[in-house]
């Protein structure tokens, strides 16, 4: 089933989204920031942001097979929420690597990323984990 979408800056941001990468793959990441509304069953346009929230069970997966398919997916934004650590790492995809851009802990508890044309997106670590 699914969920209601939340908007973010103007933009739907899709829970449990199907992505659809090269190689005939599909992903369905934690949360989706699409380029433009999605109608259909799958986000066939590269997201601006895919969004994983790591478990143990899914650690590996996300950080390491999943990354290098949202690179090749021509997704802008890869945002990695590890509720263990209490840290939110922000990637952007520079030529199919991942270039750190933001990163939050109990140290450095907030900050803001660019978004596409969304423009300036604050994050706090508080708000999101607790």
């Amino acid at each position: 089933m699914r969920r209601e979408p939340d908007r973010a800056n103007g933009q739907e941001a899709l829970p449990g989204a199907n992505v659809k990468l090269p190689r005939n793959r599909v992903r369905i990441p934690d949360v989706v920031l699409p380029r433009q509304p999605e109608d259909g069953l799958f986000v066939e346009v590269p997201p601006m942001v895919v969004v994983e929230v790591l478990s143990p069970s899914t650690r590996s997966e996300d950080t390491m097979r999943k990354s290098r398919e949202y690179a090749e997916g021509d997704i802008d934004q890869y945002w990695i929420v590890d509720p263990e650590l209490r840290r939110i790492d922000v990637f952007a995809n520079q030529d199919g690597e991942w270039e750190p851009t933001l990163h939050l802990d109990d140290a450095t508890p907030a900050g803001s990323v660019t978004v596409g044309d969304q423009g300036e997106v604050e994050l706090d670590l508080a708000a999101i984990l607790d």
